[in-house]
């Protein structure tokens, strides 16, 4: 074995406890610090399905917990994660010094990590670099390292270490197979992939709206009325939580104010609804920085125009409703043409409305062609009716 201090590399390889939403442990991954102020480099799947992280070091036999401040920036496609623990006390950390040269097929090479359970905490294994994959391997992008040292689950995000103790690589996975097991083909992620990470400054990744998504679609079953109140309540608490971690100005809290809407309308609260979905197209506007609803409405689509003129419908709020049927109409046309039966529905219900608000002269021209005409003429002649 080289001549390696492992005591004084074991002082900067971390144990990261993960977390659920309601604060349920789920497993275990491995880091090492980079930077003395508290930054640290792990796998990005270790941090993806986890709400909280913990950060247990074990420095010269003086362990300690640490909260994460913030994800720094993170590639799901390298499977990276950089991130900086609360550092109140604005302490110093032992960091691995980073290796500038790659490595040869065949040098040796150890792994610091934590594998199975915390009580295995920074367990040391050594093997070689058995090959390198310049272009990604197995799933993972950017240079990958094969190694024969071994190593399992809760050893991810750990360190991979040259003769010289700089750290070449992040121990992430391996070939679970029982001949790959058998052959030791472990993978590790070159360390020059740790540049060029996308910024994410977040307290976690975890998908707060994919979590509830799961839990309706696997527990509740969406398209069951007597679930609907149900449905809100997940909505309105995932809502909350986005909100409180991240705003409530994007895509996701946006999508979540559509599904709250949905189901507020089921439950015939229209009022509620139409704020809801109104919400959900007024932060989608913003995001698209368009300066008009339908603008907006052709790049998100035409269907929660429909939904929020039925909720004026339901109101008897019949200008606003064909205020809507329109953009909805118009919207489906140019996605999808004249023949889309939700244009066909969104043309009827426009001319209907229309018809009863003597607006007819106003709707668009299109509408009144006549080629669209004789294509509608069944449900046109029954508005004479």
């Amino acid at each position: 074995m080289a001549n390696i201090d492992f005591e004084k590399l074991d002082n900067a390889v971390v144990l990261i406890e993960r977390f659920d939403i309601d604060d349920e442990p789920i497993g275990h991954g491995s880091g090492f610090f980079i930077e003395e102020n508290g930054i640290l480099i792990t796998n990005y799947h270790v941090v993806e399905g986890a709400y909280r992280l913990k950060i247990n070091i074990d420095i010269n036999g003086q362990k300690k917990v640490y909260d994460v401040e913030a994800i720094i920036s993170g590639d799901e496609s390298k499977d990276i994660a950089k991130i900086k623990l609360k550092n109140k006390e604005n302490e110093t950390f032992p960091a691995l010094k980073i290796a500038k040269k790659e490595p040869k097929k065949g040098e040796d090479c150890w792994t610091i990590g934590t594998p199975v359970k915390m009580k295995y905490m920074n367990s040391i294994t050594e093997g070689i670099i058995s090959n390198i994959y310049p272009e990604g391997i197995a799933g993972w992008a950017g240079k990958m390292l094969q190694v024969s040292a071994p190593y399992t689950h809760g050893s991810s995000g750990g360190a991979l270490i040259n003769a010289k103790g700089e750290v070449i690589g992040i121990t992430c996975g391996g070939n679970d197979d029982e001949l790959g097991a058998r052959a030791n083909i472990n993978f590790a992620i070159w360390v020059g992939e740790f540049k060029d990470l996308i910024p994410i400054e977040k307290e976690t990744v975890f998908d707060i709206a994919d979590h509830y998504n799961r839990i309706i679609n696997r527990n509740l079953g969406r398209n069951d009325l007597n679930n609907f109140q149900k449905v809100l309540d997940y909505y309105q608490k995932c809502l909350e939580i986005r909100i409180e971690l991240f705003g409530g100005e994007d895509n996701i809290a946006s999508e979540i104010h559509e599904n709250i809407g949905l189901a507020q309308f089921e439950l015939k609260n229209y009022d509620t609804a139409l704020l809801n979905l109104n919400k959900c197209v007024e932060i989608k506007k913003n995001i698209l920085t368009v300066n008009s609803l339908a603008e907006a409405f052709l790049e998100i689509g035409g269907g929660i125009a429909f939904k929020i003129a039925e909720c004026y419908v339901a109101l008897q709020d019949k200008a606003n409703a064909l205020t809507y049927f329109t953009y909805c109409a118009n919207t489906r046309k140019e996605r999808l043409g004249e023949d889309d039966q939700r244009t066909k529905d969104a043309v009827f219900l426009v001319k209907k409305l229309g018809s009863e608000l003597n607006k007819l002269k106003d709707i668009p021209e299109w509408m009144n062609e006549k080629s669209f005409q004789e294509k509608y003429k069944e449900k046109l002649n029954k508005l004479k009716n």
